[in-house]
């Protein structure tokens, strides 16, 4: 760590130079390793995530109801600063309106470039919502105020609501760490081989072994350049206080030749170290994660009253197919049954539905949606889908509208295991395997010899795992590289009943090894898909509203859309609840309560339904409708936010990891319900000085005064303010 970490550090030791315990050699050995208190401390991981950085999106909605002139202006807050955009006509497409923000953000905004906040949209705010992605350097990963629209001159109708949208699944830089040395090396060197993504490996020349960071990056930037497509010097960070001799080294791939994507992990080699040998290697980030495909076909031009349109679908590693003619005005279930029609018996593992068409009324009218979300389709990249005119007519020129892909799929990954060499010389022995299978749970291997070669420890996996692990077929985990007193040994999950899921790390047991061995490091180097519980959003009502009920539309990935009955308009969360529940009991494996409805009543709050029970969790669904059945009266809708984004919190985060916070994070820039334990309570957290460190470092972070004071007085370290 470098800048204020490595201040902090210095500090920390003098901090604890007087323990009554004697515990300075603790706090020297954590050396604010943030990233490793976060990998290796076993604390919740899925806290963890929480203070991830994120950039935040915004979603201006359609006007209410059609507009046909005037003027509206956006009032943006960026970093604490308030500008507004001149007057924008009412019709402004994407571009006109990013213009009008870059143009008042320039000189009001710090470090403002144009294009920080991206914005997107169909056509018009006429017709569709427009999207404003804060992710520019001035913008980015920050807890943004929600954009406000002020209705200037608008007429005919009136501003929509501004939304938060969720995050989906995003790209992030690939980090590895390096560990310290294991023993004191006095002399020699080592290398680095780095392997990235659709390129072949590369290994630097020798660097001496206290070599500090910038030299490191240099010999990366030696055998990269020429070797790597669209190589820049720097593309690969490199981060570490001193050398390895002391500390860990990180490597972010953060340059636009490697960003946002999975990379085998970097390798260290041993050229000529003496007094002791190379540490492990572990990825703490990894990069892109798989999503569903997403495409978007536009309204039909003219619009037709007559003839018939076709679907080319070309998904990834099948031959494009062709629909049969779907009529002009077909509905999104008779579009989707043309879909499946021409999948049946062409596309490998092909279920009805596996593409999910969703459509208001027609395509005459109103976008259709296609989600990539079944089995044989679901986490890869297609070729987007044609929409092809056969004998369309009426309404002037007309055709079909044109595609887009609105959220872009990622290839699924086979997890990657890798055991590391044995640290010290060993002649005999045995060793066992230990496997933690998703879905099967532990599985342990009969004794392995410690000299056995990767075919010797593939049987013994494929031993084990016959009959225990659902659907096994030998070689579902393939063994390369071994044995382990020379090579490390790697195990990649890649055979149908293993593949593209998520494993817990394997751990090698040292049964009787000799020379006094201990089994190296497992590393898990491509993470398996990821999945999240989705969320529904429902604005306030857009008027005022005074009596009168609604419905809703629930359309469960892979079951029949219900709709509820009647609710009153001013129910609250529970009662929407128990009539959704009602709606959805014929579901199969449903419990009352597996979509969780908070917020509300729509009067005042938002709704919004969480689908994180058993039958509806870490699937895709279509988009909750909410229909007016009776509702009555009339006023401008208010701008609500549903998630905040937030600048990265490590040190909050190095601190749950360890134990220490035991609360949700607060919301940035307080410190509402935090709660923290201390040593006396939880006597394996790091010395004071080392909490008061990472104390410190969450309040710069969160720039929350009261943070530090209220961190150390949990944690019983007053005495130390």
């Amino acid at each position: 760590m470098t800048g204020i970490y490595a201040t902090l550090i210095a500090n920390a030791s003098a901090w604890d130079s007087g323990n009554s315990d004697g515990s300075v050699g603790e706090d020297r050995v954590i050396n604010m390793q943030i990233d490793r208190f976060i990998a290796t401390q076993g604390g919740d991981q899925g806290a963890v995530a929480a203070f991830e950085q994120a950039d935040e999106i915004q979603t201006v909605a359609t006007f209410i109801p059609t507009v046909t002139s005037g003027n509206y202006t956006l009032t943006l807050n960026i970093g604490g600063t308030a500008v507004t955009t001149a007057n924008i006509v009412y019709n402004a497409n994407a571009a006109t309106i990013e213009t009008a923000i870059d143009t008042v953000c320039t000189g009001n905004v710090t470090d403002w470039t144009n294009g920080d906040v991206t914005v997107t949209c169909t056509d018009n705010m006429s017709a569709n919502t427009v999207t404003l992605t804060y992710d520019g350097n001035s913008a980015n990963a920050i807890n943004t105020p929600i954009v406000t629209i002020a209705d200037v001159d608008l007429k005919g109708g009136s501003t929509g609501a501004v939304t938060t949208s969720p995050q989906g699944v995003v790209p992030v830089d690939e980090v590895n760490e390096i560990a310290v040395y294991k023993g004191l090396p006095t002399s020699g060197n080592f290398t680095l081989t780095v392997n990235l993504s659709g390129e072949s490996a590369v290994t630097t020349a020798n660097i001496v072994y206290n070599a500090n960071a910038a030299t490191i990056e240099t010999a990366i930037d030696t055998v990269c350049t020429g070797n790597i497509g669209g190589w820049v010097n720097g593309d690969i960070t490199v981060a570490g206080t001193d050398n390895l001799t002391a500390n860990v080294i990180t490597l972010t791939y953060d340059g636009t030749s490697v960003a946002g994507a999975n990379h085998t992990a970097v390798v260290i080699t041993d050229a000529d170290i003496d007094g002791g040998g190379v540490g492990d290697v572990t990825t703490v980030n990894q990069g892109v994660v798989p999503v569903n495909e997403v495409h978007e076909l536009a309204v039909h031009t003219g619009p037709p009253t007559g003839g018939n349109f076709t679907l080319t679908i070309n998904l990834s590693g099948e031959s494009a197919v062709t629909t049969a003619n779907i009529l002009y005005n077909a509905v999104a279930a008779t579009i989707e049954t043309a879909i499946d029609t021409v999948c049946t018996g062409n596309v490998g593992g092909w279920v009805n539905g596996d593409i999910t068409v969703a459509c208001v009324d027609n395509l005459t009218l109103n976008v259709a949606t296609f989600t990539y979300d079944g089995a044989s389709v679901a986490g890869a990249d297609h070729t987007e889908l044609l929409a092809n005119d056969v004998d369309l007519s009426g309404g002037g020129t007309t055709g079909p509208g044109a595609p887009s892909t609105t959220t872009p799929g990622v290839a699924a990954v086979d997890e990657i295991h890798s055991l590391a060499i044995f640290p010290t010389t060993t002649t005999a022995g045995v060793y066992t395997v230990n496997m933690d299978i998703s879905g099967t749970g532990a599985t342990v291997t009969a004794n392995i010899a410690f000299d056995a070669d990767a075919a010797t420890i593939e049987t013994a996996i494929d031993t084990v795992c016959t009959g225990n692990v659902g659907g096994w077929t030998n070689g579902d985990i393939a063994v390369t590289g071994g044995p382990l007193t020379t090579n490390p040994v790697i195990l990649t999950f890649d055979g149908s009943s293993v593949d593209e899921l998520n494993h817990a790390d394997t751990t090698v047991y040292d049964v009787n090894l000799t020379s006094a061995s201990r089994v190296g490091a497992v590393t898990t180097t491509n993470q398996g898909v990821v999945t999240v519980d989705e969320i529904h959003s429902i604005a306030i009502y857009p008027v005022t509203v005074e009596s009168g009920n609604y419905t809703l539309t629930i359309n469960v990935d892979g079951e029949a859309a219900v709709t509820t009955a009647n609710i009153t308009y001013d129910a609250n969360a529970a009662t929407i609840e128990g009539i959704v529940n009602t709606a959805c009991a014929g579901f199969g494996g449903w419990t009352n309560g597996d979509i969780t409805i908070s917020g509300g009543a729509l009067s005042t709050n938002a709704v919004v339904l969480t689908f994180d029970g058993s039958s509806v969790d870490g699937a895709n669904h279509t988009e909750t409708i909410i229909t007016d059945v009776d509702l009555k009266g009339g006023t401008p809708a208010t701008p609500a936010i549903s998630t905040n984004g937030q600048t990265a919190r490590r040190a909050l985060a190095a601190l749950t990891a360890m134990g220490a916070i035991t609360s949700a994070p607060p919301p940035q820039g307080t410190t509402s319900g935090i709660t923290a334990v201390s040593r006396e309570s939880n006597p394996h957290l790091p010395a004071p000085g080392t909490l008061k460190a990472l104390a410190l470092q969450a309040a710069i972070d969160d720039s929350t005064d009261g943070m530090y004071t209220e961190l150390m007085t949990q944690m019983g370290l007053t005495h130390l303010l």
